[in-house]
């Protein structure tokens, strides 16, 4: 390698190491052992911002030249990299996708200013994408869409319709914009005509399911979260409706009692949270704005696009701007942000099989504790926080020190408020903190199994009597008649589950829902203590392609919607169909396939709402599954820490 290349490298890396750094969040910053962590990959969008941001400064460098520099092909060489060694398969989409209420749309954005250089295409699965046009290089516009298409608050609030409502006390400017959104998508002659008819009759979040389907997630680690967000939508509706029967009462030819239905209601609302990406405004004012053709991209954990939520000083356009290169036919993805699973199935419509950003919060103290206050000092003193998390992977560096400040009496926490650091601090003991926090995390291990089973059971009750006979017949188990686990043991010790606030507006750029989603893993655990089984784990999954997505018009009507996970659970977890129509996968150094597993894909589709609900049940399915894993991959973790400290106990 010369020299040059050598210099070249060392620039590229010393540059996103501080872009890491500057694009690194409040959890990423949690688990980050130290700034050594930024040399290397930290998460995908952290890579993903952190190339955009080299990608930026080499424009301002080179005045706008994207090509033709050494810096400029080690960047794409970078990206190059990091795709092969995380097995992301950049897919490429069929050309047969004849949907014509997308090609009206971006007929139509062309024709009122936009640059789009891209169409729409079908996954092998159904699923609608959006592939470029060309072979395109980073730094490369795919969409730019002018300022004044941009649907916002401040286009509600300056319409005539807007107008009107301003005058109404007590009517805020979010009531405002649902209520023009109700109206305006039924206007044959608005501006915005061929994007309203290219979304979804419904959009198939959390949001809109019954109340006795979302009780089938009750207890788990989100619980509050689905509970207040499902809450918060029909109380919502419900103090808006007298001003609504008002409207339609005093304006009857104009205004008539169906456009604010309680569906319709809901289906304002789940565009705006599905939709809504935050725009900052060259006034630097920061609005939710709905963006046509930018709605026909997905979302991918590696995308092709960050950074899109400014319009540019130049033209007053946002513009949709690669920041690696796509090949012709490939589809073209977006980042909506580092969601986890419980969130986009809530507000999006779709959950990703091993989504790297569940994770589970817990808070550490109690109000009994007599020794709070200097708890509370010794945590300050030394940075660590009292609200936690667990994920997949180590834990965070944090949680131990914190743990043992939870453990220690009064005079050792003298010591550690004296400087000395909490984990070295002599006589310490910290088996009951251990065993408390195992008991939380086997605890909600237990209710998620629970609920597990709960929805497998829906799932194959939708399912056509002849077509359930297609599934693997289910083995007698020894504990078939054995009562459920508890859902939810109280913690004991000095643990309390985080408090999570009522649902507010989701920022970034979110997506509509996909079809069902499968989910990849199968639990074994032991029943009685909710600890992982000392045996192997397998992973099992159907002759047809691993996590593939069904088209929705066959989703409810398909065995092959059932998930490994869910079989397991229908059949007992212990009891895993094995050669029967499935086959056990022990693969090396194998990644997945170009599926739903990395990207939440659209579904714009028209669903009855049988299709609906084995959706919802799906994507639950693969949010428990998710949830599962991380518990179980902690409890395994805690348990050794917890021996470990037996045996220092005499220190």
């Amino acid at each position: 390698m010369s020299g040059s290349n050598v210099a070249v490298q060392q620039w590229l890396a010393d540059r996103l190491r501080l872009s890491r750094a500057l694009s690194t969040d409040a959890t990423e910053a949690y688990f980050m052992i130290s700034s050594e962590h930024l040399t290397s990959f930290v998460s995908f969008r952290n890579e993903a911002s952190a190339a955009a941001t080299v990608l930026k400064q080499l424009t301002r460098e080179r005045e706008g030249q994207y090509t033709g520099s050494p810096r400029m092909d080690c960047l794409k060489d970078h990206c190059h990299a990091v795709t092969r060694h995380h097995y992301i398969d950049d897919a490429a989409l069929s050309v047969n996708c004849k949907d014509l209420l997308a090609e009206d749309l971006v007929r139509w954005a062309e024709e009122q200013g936009c640059l789009v250089k891209g169409h729409t295409a079908a996954h092998s699965n159904g699923l609608r994408g959006f592939a470029a046009n060309a072979n395109m290089k980073a730094g490369d516009v795919l969409l730019s869409v002018p300022e004044s298409l941009l649907i916002s608050q401040e286009t509600a609030l300056s319409s005539d319709l807007g107008g009107a409502l301003r005058q109404l006390p007590g009517l805020d400017a979010d009531n405002i914009l649902l209520i023009w959104t109700m109206v305006e998508r039924h206007e044959a002659d608005s501006t915005w005509a061929p994007f309203w008819k290219h979304l979804p009759d419904q959009f198939g979040t959390a949001l809109g399911v019954s109340e006795e389907d979302i009780e089938l997630l009750r207890d788990t680690p989100h619980w509050e979260a689905f509970s207040n967000a499902h809450q918060h939508v029909r109380q919502a509706y419900a103090a808006l409706k007298p001003t609504l029967d008002m409207l339609t009462t005093a304006y009857p030819e104009q205004l008539s009692i169906d456009l604010f239905t309680w569906p319709a209601y809901l289906w304002a609302i789940e565009l705006w949270y599905a939709y809504a990406i935050e725009v900052k405004g060259l006034n630097e004012t920061i609005s939710p704005c709905l963006v046509p053709v930018a709605t026909l991209l997905n979302h991918a954990l590696w995308p092709h696009i960050v950074h899109f939520s400014h319009l540019d000083d130049q033209d007053d356009c946002l513009k949709l701007r690669l920041f690696r290169e796509v090949l012709k036919g490939q589809e073209c993805c977006l980042s909506y942000g580092p969601l986890p699973n419980h969130k986009l199935l809530l507000f999006y419509g779709f959950t990703i099989a091993d989504n790297p950003y569940d994770t589970i919060e817990f808070e550490l103290g109690h109000a009994e504790d007599e020794l709070q206050g200097d708890r509370a000092k010794a945590l300050e003193m030394h940075d660590l926080p009292r609200q936690h998390m667990l994920r997949q992977g180590p834990l965070s560096s944090r949680l131990l020190p914190s743990l043992a400040i939870m453990a220690a009496d009064r005079k050792q926490l003298q010591d550690i408020n004296s400087g000395t650091p909490p984990l070295e601090v002599r006589g310490l003991c910290m088996d009951d903190q251990l065993s408390s926090l195992i008991d939380l995390v086997s605890g909600y291990l237990s209710t998620c199994r629970t609920c597990l089973r709960a929805v497998a059971k829906r799932l194959r009750n939708q399912l056509q009597p002849a077509e359930v006979l297609l599934a693997p017949q289910p083995h007698a188990s020894a504990d078939e008649h054995a009562p459920a686990p508890s859902r939810h043991p109280a913690a004991s010790g000095c643990l309390r589950k985080a408090s999570i606030p009522d649902a507010d507006r989701i920022s970034g750029h979110v997506a509509a829902s996909d079809a069902v989603a499968s989910v990849e893993k199968s639990l074994v655990v032991d029943e009685t203590s909710g600890l992982p089984s000392k045996g192997d784990r397998c992973i099992y999954h159907q002759d047809s392609s691993p996590g593939e997505a069904l088209p929705a018009s066959s989703a409810s009507h398909d065995a092959n919607a059932l998930s490994s996970s869910c079989q397991a659970a229908m059949y007992g977890i212990d009891d895993a169909p094995g050669d029967q129509g499935w086959k056990q996968v022990q693969r090396e150094g194998e990644g997945p396939a170009a599926d739903n597993k990395t990207h939440g894909q659209h579904d714009h589709g028209c669903m009855s709402n049988a299709s609906l609900t084995h959706k919802f049940y799906s994507n639950a399915a693969q949010y428990l599954t998710g949830i599962c894993t991380v518990l179980e991959q902690n409890i395994s973790t805690l348990a050794d820490l917890n021996g470990q400290n037996c045996e220092r106990r005499p220190y």
